[in-house]
């Protein structure tokens, strides 16, 4: 994800935003074992830094992904008009 904010692919960071919901809630239906609490929260602290660094270069593309997003919106609605 981060690669992708760096570059600029702001519809990629959303895909692997909506998949990356999907796995952490998936990982958060079971809780560590009491072995395994220590390696977990240092997991959890590297993603903490990595979602830090993505969303503060998420801010910088937001308006680019708006726009993206708009077009990608109009370019439905066009093919909803032409299909009926």
């Amino acid at each position: 994800m981060l690669h992708h904010a760096e570059a600029g692919e702001w519809l990629e960071l959303t895909g692997l935003e909506i998949q990356r919901r999907a796995l952490i809630a998936s990982d958060m239906q079971a809780p560590p074992h009491d072995s395994d609490t220590d390696s977990y929260a240092q997991i959890l602290q590297c993603i903490l830094t990595l979602d830090a660094r993505t969303m503060a270069l998420a801010e910088g593309g937001h308006a680019t992904l708006a726009k993206q997003l708009q077009i990608i919106g109009l370019g439905r609605c066009a093919v909803q008009a032409y299909t009926r």
